[in-house]
């Protein structure tokens, strides 16, 4: 046979061998990938064979299957074997899952309960629900230990407990950089931003307990985060800066705010300023993150500003003008923030004796500049009051329209004055007028005990932001006067309602903001001349240097630096004293209290506060529903909120 009969012989041969073998399978697709009815159809034979043996043991094809369940799970998973037991006993079928510890922690905050009431809680809502709704108390207790510094009681001669500074700050970085969806693994230096101060908190109880101190007053150091920027990018901002959930405490002092009892501010201060030029790693979703702080100390009204800073016999505690200078029209112009830590220390430096005593001489103000004592603080003070020059600010315009009223020329209200019966009169018939008309309780004696009048934030801002109630107000004042003191308020209410946002302005909207504040001093001293009216400190700030504080602060609006939070964070204090913490020491009623204060500012809890606000669809916020929508709601405009909104535009 020759080699290509034997090529041909074996190529048929080949070809008979490939004709005979089978064909290769189809490609199952997995069960999940098909539809309903296709996997219906591949489970039919097992179903029957399921039917058949529900038939012979007498149980339901249910039961059957979550017998199966059951043995497939119940040492893997306690959730689904419980889901499995509920189908063999024909038990409901609807699971009740127990809320997170942080859920729990957050309503044990929200609804300011104790143990026994969170307790009795927790029995209610098992015996409704047949199941465990919350979690028990012991583990919402520790979790909200873990979160919370450990508290040390302060030094002699203070009274009263703190956090330290270096764990407060650390750990509340570490949970405010928790809840941001952000790539920590990059190796970025996270910049974050506080705002710093104090306040004096009175009208307190006095427990009986002995060798405590016997003092209605506390003062509370706290802490707010307010920015952070990452990688120098701005990744988040502060959106409820002037809210009590959001101010941590560091300090809780007994006492008032003497000048003795203050001095513990200047370690307090030096330790910030360390603490700025250092910087630390904290862990965030298991990432070493770097961190750098900047803690601002903004927090604090204008009696401790000139309590740490020495200033308390100054006319402005920004810059050097004397009171009668600042009643000058030409000298308007010149007002700038003078004052810097480096020459008011400088200054006291000069001033004091050998024994570190600054003492006073008539007719010194120039030389002095207002300085009484040497500062007690190691950090530059940044004096912005937001609401404390608009509670001054309201008394002030109340007290001009006294005197309008009663047709008094001069701005003294000395005991011996002759007009001074007229003045009296004219507040009394505002107080009548406003409390029939509007239900505005002006200037009468606080009645709850914690000092003040009834002037408060709220009713300030009704009187002087509410066109409606200032022309209640003007209708006392006699007709030719009520022109320039509706311009007067009329502006003085723009001017606190733009410093007081948190929005940003343009540089030459800030611009536009110097010059409007400007023009409102020069109307004021044209208008109410010496002696006629006499500006107070805090209304020559909030026209003369208001709108260089905005520029200062990057242009913003200064309501994410004020003193608000604090202020807010004084009836949480006097509730937890009584409710909520332990009697039988004034240590342990302080540390109970400084613990919930902590555990109800923690950032982690108070984004899960934030979620459970209403949500606008309309402007893609929280905080508010549709239907009341700033940017939907015309109708409520006042008059001069377009003047405040071209501010911002």
């Amino acid at each position: 046979m020759s080699t290509k009969e034997l090529f041909v012989e074996l190529s048929d041969d080949e070809g008979d061998e490939a004709e005979e073998s089978p064909a290769p399978k189809k490609c199952r697709l997995h069960i999940l990938k098909l539809s309903k009815s296709q996997q219906h159809r591949r489970l039919d034979s097992q179903y029957s064979n399921i039917q058949e043996t529900a038939k012979l043991e007498d149980i339901t094809v249910i039961q059957l299957l979550g017998m199966h369940l059951f043995r497939a799970s119940y040492s893997k998973n306690k959730e689904v074997a419980d889901f499995a037991e509920r189908l063999i006993t024909g038990q409901p079928l609807h699971i009740v899952k127990e809320i997170s510890v942080p859920s729990a922690s957050l309503l044990l905050s929200t609804l300011e309960i104790g143990k026994s009431s969170y307790k009795k809680l927790r029995g209610i809502l098992k015996s409704e629900v047949g199941d465990h709704v919350v979690p028990c108390y012991d583990a919402v207790a520790s979790h909200n230990t873990k979160i919370t510094p450990n508290a040390e009681p302060l030094s002699p001669p203070y009274s009263g407990v703190k956090y330290p500074l270096i764990p407060a700050i650390t750990m509340t970085c570490q949970r405010q950089l928790s809840t941001l969806a952000l790539d920590f693994s990059q190796d970025k230096l996270a910049e974050v931003t506080f705002k710093a101060g104090f306040d004096g908190s009175g009208g307190h109880s006095i427990f009986n307990q002995k060798g405590s101190a016997a003092t209605n007053n506390i003062i509370m150091a706290m802490i707010c985060p307010i920015s952070i920027r990452y990688g120098g990018d701005n990744v988040w901002t502060q959106p409820y800066p002037q809210s009590q959930n959001t101010h941590r405490p560091i300090i809780l002092q007994l006492g008032k705010e003497t000048i003795e009892a203050l001095k513990i501010y200047g370690p307090v201060t030096r330790e910030m300023g360390e603490l700025e030029q250092e910087r630390f790693v904290v862990c965030v979703h298991d990432n070493n993150v770097r961190v750098s702080v900047i803690i601002r100390l903004t927090a604090m009204d204008r009696k401790a500003v000139d309590a740490v800073t020495g200033l308390g016999g100054a006319y402005c505690d920004l810059c050097f003008f004397s009171a009668d200078e600042s009643h000058e029209c030409n000298k308007v112009d010149e007002f700038s923030k003078q004052r810097s830590f480096e020459e008011t220390n400088e200054l006291a430096a000069s001033l004091a004796d050998e024994f570190g005593v600054i003492v006073p001489k008539r007719g010194d103000y120039d030389v002095r500049k207002g300085m009484v004592r040497p500062p007690t603080v190691e950090k530059e003070v940044e004096s912005i009051q937001c609401l404390h020059m608009l509670l001054r600010t309201i008394d002030w315009v109340l007290k001009l329209t006294y005197h309008q009223i009663a047709c008094v020329d001069h701005w003294s209200e000395s005991v011996n004055m002759r007009d001074l019966q007229f003045i009296k009169q004219a507040k009394k018939q505002v107080q009548e007028h406003m409390l029939e008309q509007t239900g505005l309780k002006i200037a009468f004696p606080d009645s709850t005990g914690n000092g003040g009048t009834t002037t408060t934030g709220n009713v300030a801002r009704r009187l002087l932001f509410d066109t409606s109630t200032r022309e209640i107000l003007l209708q006392l004042v006699p007709e030719r006067k009520r022109g320039p003191l509706r311009e007067v308020m009329k502006r003085l209410a723009v001017v606190l309602r733009v410093i007081s946002s948190t929005r940003r302005l343009s540089a030459q909207k800030a611009e536009d903001l110097e010059s409007f504040c400007k023009e409102t001093y020069k109307l004021i001293l044209i208008t109410f001349p010496s002696p006629v009216a006499r500006l107070s400190p805090s209304v020559h700030k909030l026209l003369a240097h208001s709108w260089e504080l905005v520029k200062l602060n990057e242009n913003q609006a200064l309501g994410n630096v004020s003193e608000g939070g604090i202020e807010a964070c004084n009836k949480l204090l006097r509730r937890y004293r009584i409710r909520l913490s332990r009697k039988r020491s004034q240590h342990d009623n302080l540390f109970d209290c400084a613990k919930r204060l902590w555990v109800n500012s923690d950032p982690v809890i108070q984004e899960m506060r934030l979620a459970t606000l209403p949500y606008c669809k309309h402007c893609d916020m929280r905080g508010h529903s549709r239907r009341w929508c700033p940017a939907r709601v015309q109708c409520a405009l006042q008059s001069e909120d377009t003047a405040v909104d071209n501010f911002f535009s």
